[in-house]
């Protein structure tokens, strides 16, 4: 990573970005389950819609950040990844995992 994005990553701890983004994702996965869901459908839940808000009223989320947030919660098994499949929203499709809350 380098230094600019670290430095950046450090500021969005600090401030409690991260926390929020990782605490919305968390709902996502408890509103959707039992379906899991991939980083893409969860990134495109979070899209803003025209009135420049995600879904749940807050501010969108890249899907490079729902991959890092995601990361995070695997890492602290508070998610796990129930299987591996083909991704819904993928064209090509392709293959991703599909995460949901831990049983």
């Amino acid at each position: 990573m380098n230094p600019t994005s670290l430095a950046a990553y450090y500021d969005l701890v600090r401030s409690g970005g991260a926390q929020r983004g990782r605490d919305r994702i968390v709902r996502l996965l408890l509103r959707s389950h039992p379906r899991p869901l991939t980083r893409n459908e969860i990134a495109r839940c979070f899209r803003a819609g025209p009135d420049g808000k995600a879904f749940d009223g807050l501010p969108e989320i890249p899907l490079a950040t729902v991959c890092g947030r995601c990361n995070e919660l695997l890492a602290d098994k508070a998610i796990r990844k129930v299987k591996t499949d083909v991704d819904p929203c993928s064209p090509r499709g392709n293959r991703a995992d599909f995460l949901g809350m831990v049983q």
